[in-house]
């Protein structure tokens, strides 16, 4: 069984390295593909000769077996996303490949800063770090700088996604100006969080 399996591997590989070659012939002392589909290895790099049709042409749908190929959902990747957020209209859009295909309806927004920006960070279950004010209107002992007490849990809701250090987009369950940013819907944060990457483009306008 074992040598079964062994003799099967080897000619499988026999079999790729044929369906690989597409060159032909060497070139002075430097060894190339040859036409047999054998490699043959030297010290310099093997030209590479373009396939060569039997009208003498060169083929241009031939190419290596080894070239990187791109699926379906590697190429989504790819793609480029743009979150345009429109102060005048109170939405939130999201774009794909320069192809508008989401929309959502902002529920409050405080103020925000105009012009292009990236995605730097998005979280799930994310903390806000308070501001002194914070404390202070509350009567409550500020913290340390570093201090774990500064970071406070839910003001953000469950998912953020933040364009910069103090403005996030995220569906904060209670409205505040303290913590600001864009207060989305929850099932239109829960879209846009899945869709989104660090280093989106995002367009405040």
């Amino acid at each position: 069984m074992k040598k079964t399996l062994t003799a099967s591997l080897i000619l499988v590989n026999i079999f790729c390295l044929n369906a690989c070659s597409i060159l032909s012939g060497e070139s002075g002392s430097t060894a190339a593909f040859k036409t047999s589909g054998r490699i043959v290895i030297s010290r310099s790099a093997p030209l590479i000769h373009p396939a060569i049709n039997q009208n003498n042409q060169i083929d241009l749908n031939s190419g290596l077996a080894f070239a990187p190929i791109v699926n379906k959902n590697q190429s989504q990747n790819l793609l480029t996303n743009t979150i345009i957020i429109d102060r005048a209209q109170n939405k939130v859009s999201f774009s794909n490949n320069n192809s508008i295909n989401s929309d959502y309806q902002m529920k409050k927004h405080g103020d925000l800063p105009i012009g292009e920006f990236k995605v730097i960070h998005k979280q799930a279950e994310p903390t806000w770090s308070a501001t002194k004010n914070y404390f202070t209107s509350r009567k409550l002992e500020i913290p340390k700088a570093g201090d774990k007490n500064l970071l406070r849990r839910g003001a953000y809701g469950e998912f953020a996604i933040f364009i910069n250090q103090k403005t996030a987009l995220h569906n904060g369950k209670v409205w505040s100006d303290e913590v600001g940013g864009i207060q989305l819907a929850d099932e239109a944060i829960k879209e846009l969080f899945e869709k989104v990457s660090n280093g989106d483009t995002v367009i405040i306008k």
